[in-house]
């Protein structure tokens, strides 16, 4: 399951659960990292206390790892600015939105109470949508002269969408007021929206049936007009703030990246996909290229290329590394293969950059990077990359050679069944907004194979509904760990993936019970991968109980008891202000063997 947070929850109060040296875990990060992710092996669990104690764990060793590293200098290095810089700018507009967007967004009670009339009532209605001015002009001059609304709405291809149930915070407010102008039978003058123009008629009202209460009323309509006000404040602002400035990219550098990310689009998926053909009309395909295959752009460009500023923004001089970076991570999506499309998305993607190092810049500008949430924020994250990137360097420097594999190959006799295989359904999307939309329509019984043939990205699955066929839980990395993990029925997601958002529902399951002896060059590759992953495991658990002696452990299990939790597989992404989605916490990897040693170590020295 998904849930979008628009802000961040304030904590009701903050006690303590561990202090880790001079770090301490709050009860408020504890909640949010324990409720807001997924762990599904760690809520197998029946004891849920004992699953609490353990997600603690986690967290203490990511704490003691951030401490190391920060000792051993891991924070000063290039790498871990490059990943923090972009995040910590989210913040920064996000703190920059609140504060002069949230916090200055105004209402009044008369908008209130119009709300509170409007809402009572559904109205049924129907409408003739054009793109073209002079078409829906000619339209609105023959209803004027008498002909029938359904007469000039026949044989029109929104015709089989009519009539409409509306409410109010359905349309946009002008539109809004114009309907609810009318008396039954009565229609509007064309009416300009974001994707053409209407003309509506009301054909009947009647009462909402959905509002229960007359809090549940309030309730709705005062969400309603606070987000219709603060996007108008956003307006406002957005126009107010970027109109000073006058930002633009190299050309040189442009072109060079167009030379580049053309054939790199035809490579991975062909050239027949250019936007001539029916692909084009499907509104929610998109051809992608993510991570290395962006990054990788950087090296096809001369030094000195690199070295020219890309985007000038005074006093923040943008090179091409530091943009291809932010590309590589948020992915670079086209509609179609045409060279118009991917310089028309490449320039779209440079004006929503340029505004977000603006806003960014701003935010740093009067002084939120000292704001308690935003560090409190940044904090969170930034423990969490630098206890990943002193956990690389470990496992990277874990060596298991052919002739210990060997050794271990010998003890045993290798008769073995295949790994289980599982069938999944499964919906690839760019989009968190999608993701939570298919979810919910999960909710309401709707299969996701239909699902899949509306929404998922993965072109080769589509017509199938999303569906896999039969694979060992070997393969496909984390949906084929994860899958194994649940239930026939069960749902996860979404998984990010470097493809996007992955959301997958298991079909089937089944096993096959012959057994079969594998040779040393069959497993020679897995075995090496699992002796290397236990060294690893064993050599980090072991590392964390000597940082917990050295630094001290201090942990409040009255305060652990107290935390109401939510014991159900949640993922949860917060939208920020200006744009954007991240996860709403940090994932926590699972080892927390690190306790049971330093428990022992204790009890010894006592």
């Amino acid at each position: 399951m998904i849930i979008v947070l628009n802000s961040r929850l304030p904590a009701q109060r903050d006690s303590i659960v561990a202090a880790v040296g001079p770090v301490k875990i709050y009860e408020s990060e504890f909640r949010d990292r324990f409720d807001f992710s997924a762990h599904p092996n760690l809520l197998q669990k029946s004891d849920r206390h004992a699953a609490k104690q353990e997600f603690l764990h986690q967290l203490i060793a990511e704490k003691l790892l951030s401490l190391d590293a920060r000792e051993k200098g891991y924070d000063t290095t290039d790498s871990f600015r490059q990943l923090m810089t972009p995040l910590r700018n989210t913040f920064l507009r996000d703190a920059l939105y609140t504060k002069e967007i949230k916090d200055k967004t105004l209402y009044s009670p008369a908008e209130l109470k119009e709300g509170e009339v409007r809402i009572k009532k559904v109205l049924t209605v129907g409408f003739i949508f054009s793109d073209n001015s002079d078409e829906i002009g000619y339209i609105y001059r023959k209803l004027r002269e008498g002909s029938p609304f359904d007469s000039l709405l026949s044989g029109r291809r929104e015709q089989k969408d009519n009539p409409k149930k509306i409410t109010f915070g359905d349309m946009e407010k002008p539109i809004e007021d114009s309907l609810y102008s009318l008396t039954d039978g009565q229609f509007t003058a064309p009416l300009r929206s974001g994707d053409g123009y209407y003309i509506l008629k009301l054909l009947s009202g009647e009462n909402n049936t959905a509002l229960k209460t007359q809090e549940s009323v309030r309730d709705a309509v005062k969400k309603i007009v606070q987000t219709r006000a603060e996007y108008k404040r956003y307006l406002e602002y957005y126009r107010s703030f970027l109109s000073s400035f006058r930002v633009t990219a190299d050309k040189e550098i442009f072109e060079k990246f167009i030379r580049i990310f053309v054939p790199a689009f035809y490579e991975k998926y062909g050239r027949q996909n250019n936007g001539q053909g029916n692909d084009a009309d499907n509104k929610n395909i998109r051809y992608y290229l993510r991570g290395d295959e962006v990054y990788s752009s950087l090296g096809k460009m001369d030094a000195k290329l690199r070295n020219k500023t890309f985007i000038d923004i005074t006093g923040n001089p943008i090179k091409p590394d530091f943009f291809i970076y932010k590309l590589s991570q948020d992915g670079f999506t086209v509609r179609n293969l045409s060279e118009i499309n991917i310089r028309s998305s490449l320039s779209s993607y440079i004006r929503k950059f340029i505004e977000d190092q603006l806003f960014a810049r701003e935010g740093y500008n009067e002084g939120l990077e000292n704001n308690p949430e935003v560090k409190k924020e940044l904090g969170m994250w930034e423990d969490t990359y630098l206890s990943k990137m002193i956990k690389i360097n470990m496992f990277d420097s874990i060596k298991v050679s052919e002739e210990q594999a060997f050794s271990v190959y010998k003890q045993n006799d290798w008769k073995e069944t295949l790994p289980p295989l599982v069938n999944i359904a499964e919906v690839l999307t760019d989009s968190l907004s999608i993701a939570e939309t298919v979810l919910n329509e999960l909710s309401r019984g709707v299969s996701i194979k239909e699902l899949a043939k509306k929404y998922t990205k993965r072109d080769s699955l589509r017509d199938k509904g999303g569906e896999f066929g039969y694979f060992d839980i070997t393969r496909h990395g984390d949906i084929g760990r994860i899958a194994s993990q649940l239930n026939v029925g069960d749902v996860f997601g979404p998984l990010k993936l470097d493809e996007g958002y992955s959301i997958f529902q298991v079909i089937d399951k089944k096993e096959d019970s012959t057994n079969y002896t594998q040779s040393f060059d069959d497993v020679k590759n897995q075995l090496i991968a699992k002796i290397t992953l236990s060294k690893y495991e064993k050599y980090l658990n072991n590392y964390n109980a000597r940082l917990a002696a050295r630094y001290g452990v201090v942990i409040n299990d009255h305060v652990l008891n107290s935390i109401e939790n939510i014991y159900m597989n949640l993922v949860v992404a917060r939208r920020m202000g200006f744009g954007g989605e991240i996860y709403a916490v940090p994932y926590t990897e699972e080892y927390p063997g690190w306790y049971d040693i330093w428990m022992k170590n204790k009890n010894i020295v006592q």
